[in-house]
């Protein structure tokens, strides 16, 4: 065997069968070369004016690739493979990020409540879906979803909420095969800092006052909020059209009640009939219908409270509910389940020190006397 040099690049020459000769090297890129002649001797030539033609022009370029990457510490092959494998990744990465949008909506319209759907319609198709129609999915990265966050101004709690749906939208597309990367970009962007304010509650003496200054056709709606956590939107959505609680979903016999996932802002869920729930609700057990008939409820209870001297809580109802239920069943997991939140929002939200008495007393606040009247849809002709 024969070996030299020609600049860089070493060529072994090896003789054959025959006489013949064979020229073996690798050129610029690591690719190996192979040369089969008559004699050692012209296998030898072939090699010098492989390389002599490989690198005239080549080695110019070699020599400015190598200066380009010195800093980085990279070699000329491990870029040529960073090229290879992103090149690779923008060729199944073909969706546009109002197709993903409207492929992942798809998807969820089995899986989660009408109001989740809403809220990923508004945030990802109205809101970054809209910003990015003319993206490739796979063209966004993280300092840009921090810009576009940035730029959206708003609360941090809003801008977090835009960037929980944007991971949502980036894992699916993820799962899909349109993206590669291991956390995605939307998991790599800075998360908005957003204080969780203290969920204020009332207390038993104050729902009492306000149940008494509310307005009979309104008194059911008050107390599935206050006794069962059923949510505003679940009961008196905004678009009339919507789903909403009725009264065939109070399932008497059973001691429960149904949010249908219609119904429901997550997903399908029972909560238990209360005791004194079901003796607030009592005169309405043949109702049919709507259990309220009202669009804007927070506003009525606003005035109630005005009326009964209680300052009003936003959410106040429910946050009352899975505060002082938590306390009586002393079972996060189970609450979470009731309320159809995660046990960690359960836990980090209502798990707080109650007094076991008045917690049992939220659950004892029963009607002075019969609150009824004929409201439309609610009684049988």
């Amino acid at each position: 065997m024969k070996r030299f040099r020609v600049g860089s690049i070493e060529v072994k020459v090896y003789g054959a069968r025959l006489g013949r000769g064979v020229a073996c090297f690798y050129d610029l890129l690591g690719k190996r070369i192979r040369l089969d002649r008559q004699t050692q001797a012209l296998a030898e030539k072939a090699a010098r004016d492989e390389i002599a033609r490989m690198t005239n022009g080549e080695a110019i370029e070699h020599t400015r690739a190598e200066d380009l990457l010195r800093p980085f510490g990279v070699s000329v092959i491990d870029a040529a493979r960073f090229y290879v494998e992103h090149r690779m990744k923008q060729r199944r990465s073909t969706i546009k990020v109002p197709d993903l949008v409207e492929e992942l909506l798809k998807a969820k319209r089995r899986e989660v409540g009408m109001r989740h759907r809403r809220d990923l319609e508004q945030r990802l198709r109205r809101g970054f879906g809209r910003e990015f129609a003319e993206k490739m999915v796979h063209e966004i990265d993280a300092p840009t979803i921090n810009r576009w966050l940035a730029d959206m101004g708003g609360a941090g709690r809003t801008r977090r909420n835009y960037l929980v749906a944007v991971v949502q939208l980036f894992r699916f597309a993820r799962s899909r095969g349109y993206l590669d990367e291991c956390p995605t970009a939307a998991e790599k962007a800075d998360r908005p800092r957003a204080e969780a304010p203290k969920k204020q509650i009332f207390t038993p003496d104050e729902i009492r006052r306000l149940l008494a200054h509310t307005r009979p056709e309104e008194v059911p709606a008050m107390a599935f909020g206050a006794f069962a956590g059923i949510r505003t939107e679940e009961m008196a959505p905004m678009d009339p059209g919507d789903a909403a609680l009725e009264w065939r979903d109070v399932l008497w016999d059973e001691g429960q009640i149904y949010i249908r996932e219609e119904v429901a802002k997550t997903c399908s869920r029972y909560t238990p009939l209360l005791p004194n729930l079901a003796a607030w609700l009592l005169p309405y057990r043949k109702a049919t219908g709507r259990v309220c008939d009202l669009t804007r409820l927070d506003k009525t209870f606003e005035r109630a409270a005005k009326a009964a001297g209680v300052r009003w809580r936003h959410n106040g109802l429910r946050h009352s509910f899975g505060t002082y239920r938590t306390a009586v069943t002393k079972s996060v997991p189970q609450v979470s389940l009731e309320m159809g939140n995660s046990v960690q929002m359960v836990k980090r939200h209502y798990q707080r020190p109650v007094p076991p008495k008045l917690a049992e007393g939220w659950f004892a606040i029963m009607p002075a006397k019969t609150k009824v009247v004929p409201i439309r849809a609610v009684l049988p002709g």
